[in-house]
């Protein structure tokens, strides 16, 4: 199950990177990053014992993109 959020992470870290890069913007990418963090992390406070696996990954991805975007940020300050 962590293997959707990780993947995607690494992913968004490296997509994040080349947007800053290319816009020399931080703050975009940052305020992106933790509000799809934010999202993830509500749809986690919404799992139950019978949260289906599909749902389970769609919320890990979306948590993975989030990490993956603020990562990169803080890393370019």
């Amino acid at each position: 199950m962590l293997l959707c959020l990780v993947v995607v992470q690494v992913l968004s870290t490296v997509i994040s990177g080349y947007v800053v890069k290319w816009t020399g913007r931080t703050w975009s990418s940052f305020a992106v990053g933790f509000l799809l963090l934010t999202a993830g992390q509500g749809g986690q406070l919404c799992f139950s014992l019978s949260t289906s696996a599909a749902v389970i990954g769609v919320v890990l991805t979306i948590q993975g993109l989030g990490i993956g975007a603020t990562l990169q940020s803080e890393l370019h300050f």
